[in-house]
């Protein structure tokens, strides 16, 4: 995947002829120079079984704390009535607001759980990615103290996201629950009965959150309505109850603003794609939010990956993009078909999912947790695919050319200074 990751980062670079903030498009191409560090660090030190789950489990972990951060936050608040912000890092994000001035930081007062800055989806978007490979572990056959310590951590990791209320993320959470119920097909009953106590144990200002778009309960008590008091006689249906509901929706302003605030964003991207189709605008999302502005939207990104990266890089980089999920898919499905660990394939699948289905009303590359917590995916990816496929350690050369030829000038300076050395 290092071929993709190359073109990507050249692309990007590209991109400061054309910016119009160059220093957000500079900002970019080093946030991406460092996930591709991180990338290749995993790739070069994951070179055994062992140590593949190793860094899984340390993962695991650190999800799993994020998870009962969050929970506890939540049932500090509504079972103990003990009044304290959603918002860990709150403290923090506020000392760099003051001190680094950058207008890269965003502080959301919602009662949601949150990550650094303030942004619940960072948060939730960031365990979507990582869960994957926690639930992997979790699920693994083997019942030893690490195995049983990820199986009480994961479903705690788990019940913390939902306290995001990140409505993309729960689509991600329930695809990925059932693509594991497929997998465990035999073990349903009891895959069931443990959903069946989630449920019960889910608070319900979860549930309220799939209500929060304007419309949606009238759209219910109608079907309720029709259905019930109408009668026989009623000539109606559950179709023109949800065509009620679009033409009430789209006409009479009854969808949330923050859905509202997306369309209007999407039709505005849009526009200006057509206008750069091939090469985009340049990366960065400052500089992307610049360019929206400027069409009278008060939005940061454009709230869809497809659309962020169409006016980052324009059809190029989409293209190059699309090549690397589907190498990602193509891994995944690899080890699920060909090797002793499909679970760790089936956990790959999850991830890309994941971040494809978070991406259709987010950007889930939007700052640096979110494109390291990627670039940790795709380098357990790879490594998982070399160790367990091919069955081999990938080589410094395959890894990363370019940090062989490296290796390879400083052991060649080495040896000539120590001839030189012997001579004197």
């Amino acid at each position: 995947m290092q071929n993709p990751l190359f073109i990507i980062f050249v692309l990007m670079t590209a991109g400061l002829f054309i910016s119009r903030n160059k220093f957000s498009t500079l900002y970019t191409v080093l946030l991406w120079l460092s996930a591709c560090f991180i990338y290749i660090a995993f790739t070069t030190v994951l070179t055994t079984r062992r140590r593949l789950e190793m860094a899984i489990f340390a993962i695991t972990v650190a999800v799993s704390i994020n998870g009962i951060i969050a929970a506890g936050q939540f049932f500090i608040n509504s079972v103990l009535g003990v009044e304290i912000d959603m918002s860990l890092w709150k403290g923090f994000d506020s000392w760099l607001l003051a001190n680094l001035r950058l207008p890269l930081l965003t502080y959301y007062g919602e009662n949601r759980t949150a990550s650094t800055f303030c942004n619940p989806n960072v948060f939730s978007e960031s365990m979507a990615m990582l869960l994957p490979f926690a639930l992997y572990f979790a699920c693994s056959h083997r019942k030893d103290k690490r195995h049983n310590i990820a199986r009480v951590l994961v479903p705690l990791a788990f019940y913390g996201t939902l306290f995001s209320f990140s409505r993309g993320v729960y689509l991600a959470l329930i695809i990925m629950v059932l693509m594991y119920a497929l997998f465990h097909i035999k073990k349903l009953k009891y895959i069931l009965i443990a959903l069946v106590v989630l449920i019960l144990l889910i608070p319900s200002s979860v549930y309220t959150r799939f209500l929060t778009i304007d419309g949606v309960k009238e759209f219910l008590s109608g079907i309720i309505t029709d259905f019930s008091q109408k009668g026989t006689n009623y000539e109606g249906s559950l179709l023109d109850s949800l065509m009620n509901f679009i033409e009430a929706a789209v006409t009479n302003g009854g969808v949330e603003n923050s859905s509202l605030l997306r369309f209007d964003t999407w039709l505005s991207a849009l526009k200006l794609i057509i206008e750069r189709p091939i090469f985009g605008y340049g990366a960065g999302y400052v500089n992307v939010r610049e360019v929206i502005m400027s069409r009278g939207i008060l939005i940061y990104h454009t709230h869809n990956f497809i659309l962020q990266t169409l006016m980052e890089g324009g059809i190029l980089l989409l293209g190059v993009y699309f090549w690397l999920m589907i190498s990602v898919f193509k891994r995944g499905f690899n080890i699920i078909r060909r090797t002793c660990a499909p679970k760790l394939g089936l956990s790959i699948e999850c991830f890309i999912i994941a971040f494809v289905v978070t991406g259709i009303t987010d950007l889930p590359l939007l700052t640096v947790k979110l494109m390291y917590s990627f670039a940790i995916a795709l380098g357990l990816t790879e490594s998982a695919y070399s160790l367990y496929y091919e069955r081999r350690p990938l080589t410094p050369r395959e890894a990363s050319p370019l940090a062989a030829k490296l290796v390879k000038r400083i052991s060649t300076s080495g040896i000539k200074e120590n001839k030189e050395n012997n001579k004197k």
